[in-house]
């Protein structure tokens, strides 16, 4: 479960993005309005990185803030 502190400026919700063992760069994994993500297939014997951006629609299209940390974390 990777969580965050829920943006101050109004969003319509996240991106997240995560590279897995043995990438070079990060994949886009799913958008929410929450403010946690669950990866199911993290496993435990690997470290997954996590970029969380928030976002906003604007004529249609999605327009990211920007992604100041990353996080780390292993499945359970």
């Amino acid at each position: 479960r990777v969580t965050w502190n829920a943006t101050k400026t109004s969003y319509d919700g996240y991106a997240i993005y995560c590279q897995i063992p043995g990438e070079t760069k990060m994949s886009f994994m799913t958008v929410t309005k929450n403010t946690s993500f669950v990866d199911g297939k993290a496993n435990t014997r690997a470290h997954y990185f996590y970029r969380i951006y928030a976002y906003k629609t604007v004529n249609g299209k999605q327009i990211f803030g920007p992604s100041l940390n990353y996080v780390y974390a292993t499945g359970k």
